[in-house]
């Protein structure tokens, strides 16, 4: 951390906030914006808000220092990078998924590619031709048979 920025964030929590947030996104905030709460989205909110186990894991999740007193926010950006951050986990997942399918498709595809010119080669060189087995009514005739003509 620069020298300068831990003198800043002893400076106090109002000040404290605004130096976390800007070391978070390598730059320094460009806009606020509003964000419509419901009485459940605040209630979340307030169970992540003291320490414990949420809060944890918040922070964990979203490598936000969530220590101490937590302005508001703070942890409504540690919310909101979670939630980035799991669009984009959802994005490659899906990504790799698509690329899985489209690897066994194409593998499918040449599997069956090379059966094909195996054929072909088979055709060419005669290996492919009917072979013929003598079975036990070919060129022996059965008893059965035999007594019938008689």
């Amino acid at each position: 951390m620069a020298p300068g920025c831990a003198r800043l964030l002893n400076s106090g929590p109002h000040l404290q906030h605004y130096v976390l947030m800007a070391m978070r996104f390598n730059e320094a905030v460009r806009e606020w914006k509003s964000l419509p709460l419901t009485a459940g989205d605040i209630g979340d909110l307030d169970r992540l808000r003291p320490p414990g186990p949420g809060r944890a894991a918040l922070a964990e999740l979203s490598g936000a220092p969530l220590d101490g007193e937590v302005a508001e926010p703070d942890l409504l950006h540690a919310v909101f990078a979670v939630g980035l951050r799991v669009v984009q986990e959802t994005v490659d997942a899906r990504a790799y998924a698509e690329a899985a399918l489209a690897r066994r498709a194409k593998g499918e595809q040449d599997r069956e590619q090379d059966r094909e010119q195996d054929r072909e080669q088979d055709r060419r060189s005669g290996r492919d031709s009917p072979v013929m087995s003598a079975g036990p009514d070919d060129g022996d005739r059965s008893e059965a048979s035999e007594k019938s003509e008689v």
